[in-house]
C-alpha cells in the first residue's frame, strides 16, 4: 500500500509541477501575446496611414492641375484675399450689403455685424441686415448680392409683409420687410485666426 501512496504522490506533485509551469508560463506568454496584438493592431492603423498618404501623392498632379485652373479661371476672385483682416472682411460686407439695398431703392432699417465663429476649419464673417420695400426692390438686392463678388452666401432669411392689401386703398406694391444674414467664409490658420 505504501508503494501505491507513494506512485500517487510522486504523481499528485508531477501534475503540480505541471500546473506550476503552466501557470509561470501563462504569466510569462500572456503579455507577449497582448504586445503581439498591439503590435499588430498599430501595423494595419499604420497601413491604412500610409495608403492614404500614398493617395494623396498620387493626386498631387490633379491638385497641381486644379490649381493652375484655379489661378487661370480667376477663381481667386470669388472668395476674401487670404491676408485680409476679419474686421475689413465685416466691413467690406457691410458696404456691399448696404450699396446693394440702396442701389435696388429698398430702405435699410439697420445692418449690424454678426459674431465671427470658428467652426471645422472656417471663420464665418458677416452682418445681420434689415430693410424693406417692395418685391422688385427686394429681388433687386438679392441679385446684386448674389452676383457680387468675393462670393457672399445669404442666410437666416425671413421675409413678411409689412402691409396688408386687403384694404380698399391699398397701394398697388405690396411692401415686405425682409432679415437676413449675409456671411462669407475665410479658411482659419492653426493660430485659430483667419488666413
Amino acid at each position: 500500500m505504501n508503494a501505491f501512496l507513494s506512485k500517487h504522490r510522486s504523481l499528485a506533485s508531477w501534475l503540480i509541477l505541471l500546473g506550476l509551469v503552466a501557470l509561470v508560463l501563462m504569466v510569462l506568454v500572456a503579455p507577449l501575446l497582448d504586445r503581439h496584438e498591439k503590435y499588430q493592431f498599430e501595423l494595419a492603423r499604420d497601413g491604412r496611414t500610409l495608403q492614404r498618404f500614398q493617395s494623396i501623392a498620387g493626386s498631387r498632379g490633379q491638385l497641381e492641375i486644379a490649381h493652375r485652373q484655379f489661378q487661370e479661371r480667376g477663381l481667386g476672385q470669388w472668395v476674401f484675399p487670404a491676408a485680409t483682416a476679419p474686421a475689413a472682411i465685416e466691413l467690406d460686407i457691410q458696404r456691399r450689403v448696404s450699396d446693394a439695398i440702396a442701389t435696388s431703392k429698398a430702405q435699410v432699417r439697420s445692418i449690424a455685424p454678426l459674431n465671427a465663429q470658428s467652426r471645422n476649419g472656417y471663420m464665418t464673417i458677416g452682418v445681420r441686415a434689415t430693410f424693406s420695400g417692395s418685391m422688385p426692390n427686394v429681388m433687386g438686392s438679392l441679385d446684386r448680392l448674389e452676383s457680387s463678388l468675393p462670393l457672399l452666401v445669404i442666410q437666416d432669411f425671413r421675409i413678411n409683409p409689412s402691409l396688408v392689401r386687403a384694404r380698399p386703398n391699398a397701394p398697388e406694391e405690396q411692401l415686405v420687410e425682409v432679415q437676413m444674414s449675409v456671411v462669407t467664409f475665410v479658411p482659419v490658420d492653426a493660430g485659430g485666426g483667419a488666413q
